[in-house]
């Protein structure tokens, strides 16, 4: 097992244009611990697993592993395994020889290579793939011999780049839950990377968001979901992503508001309660759709009539676009629900589940 740790990381790419791939990186991966990157394309992810790999070498900062300083130490001295998103298997060798060709290279005993190889197939259920060639395997079976390439080197960590991104939905569920089995039954240190949040919730036992190559926020996945830090990070966690609404922030005598066009919410209680600072007047509101109630009268002086526009079912949930103007606003609902096309409504928003961001800085207003 083994600490990661980043101290004001720095790694440029084509210096001239100023193209900075990761800026000021800082945080540290405990002992074995399942640390998840998330963000979308060219946010650093992949840079940020070649640097701890040693495949690149940071223009500043320093890189340590189990305290020791690695910028200058070559990747086949690191001890660390990287599965990369193009999984790169040997097409003309079995899935044995695919699985043992890091140890071939290393010079291990044949002995000790096939008890490794047998090892792992058998914690991947791969045995009945080791005589076949990768042509003939399923997109599942080609993941897990990836993986059990890297498991039988015995590393001290494991980089993941993507590595479910090849998968169909129902592949990727089952492949995450063994993935996560097998961190922890091997208690071993793992970073992966993802753009898939929903992904990074269920695998993370804590998770970076990165944005342009800086790190936005990194907490706990219900830290992340409960308590984001900027728009961004409150835009990347959650499924349905969180409903967003450019407000304005008004103070009437000892009372704080917050307005739109459709609606009017009294936050004056949360306000205090977080002690919360801003002395702009444009916000932007944030609600997630499951925290917005649907209800068939008006019982509250801040409920406000919306329309069924979209119904999406999904069994026990129901995905339902209302609109109210020009505003679509997205409510997750029981399934057993019926609402229709065209169906009026009255929406409530839960106030102790409310979010507000600085509409300039975006930062969050309630922390």
């Amino acid at each position: 097992m083994a600490t990661i740790c980043l101290e004001n990381v720095t790694k440029r790419f084509k210096p001239n244009e100023g193209f900075c791939a990761v800026f000021n990186l800082n945080f540290k991966v405990k002992d074995g611990e399942f640390f998840c990157l998330v963000g979308p394309s060219n946010s650093g992810k992949t840079t940020t697993l070649r640097l701890i790999a040693g495949l690149a070498k940071p223009d500043s900062g320093q890189i340590y592993i189990d305290g020791t300083p690695v910028n200058d130490v070559p990747p086949s001295r690191r001890n660390v395994a990287m599965l990369f998103e193009s999984l790169a298997l040997y097409p003309n060798k079995t899935g044995y020889e695919n699985i043992a060709s890091p140890l071939k290279v290393k010079k291990v005993p044949k002995e000790e290579i096939s008890n490794r190889v047998m090892e792992a197939a058998k914690l991947l259920n791969l045995e009945h793939v080791l005589s076949r060639y990768p042509a003939t395997y399923s997109g599942g079976e080609k993941q897990r011999v990836a993986l059990a390439r890297i498991l039988v080197q015995h590393p001290n960590a494991y980089l993941l780049d993507e590595p479910l991104g090849g998968l169909d939905a129902r592949l990727r569920i089952t492949t995450r839950t063994k993935l996560k089995e097998l961190q922890k039954e091997l208690g071993q240190t793992m970073v992966l990377v993802t753009h898939d949040q929903e992904e990074a919730m269920g695998l993370g036992d804590r998770i970076g968001v990165l944005k342009e190559g800086i790190i936005q926020q990194i907490g706990s996945p219900q830290e992340l979901y409960d308590r984001p830090l900027n728009y961004f990070v409150a835009k990347t966690i959650g499924k349905p992503m969180m409903n967003f609404f450019e407000c304005n922030l008004r103070r009437q005598e000892d009372r704080i508001q917050v307005a739109h066009q459709w609606f009017r919410v009294d936050i004056t209680e949360r306000w205090l309660q977080c002690r919360a600072d801003c002395d702009k007047e444009e916000i932007i509101l944030g609600i997630r759709p499951e925290h917005i109630e649907v209800k068939d009268k008006r019982d509250s002086d801040e409920a406000f009539l919306a329309t069924v526009f979209i119904t999406e079912p999904l069994g026990s949930k129901t995905i339902v676009d209302f609109q109210v103007g020009r505003e679509t606003i997205r409510v997750l609902v029981p399934g057993d629900i019926e609402l229709e096309i065209n169906q009026s409504k009255w929406l409530l928003f839960r106030k102790e589940k409310l979010h507000l961001f600085e509409k300039d800085s975006q930062r969050a207003i309630f922390q």
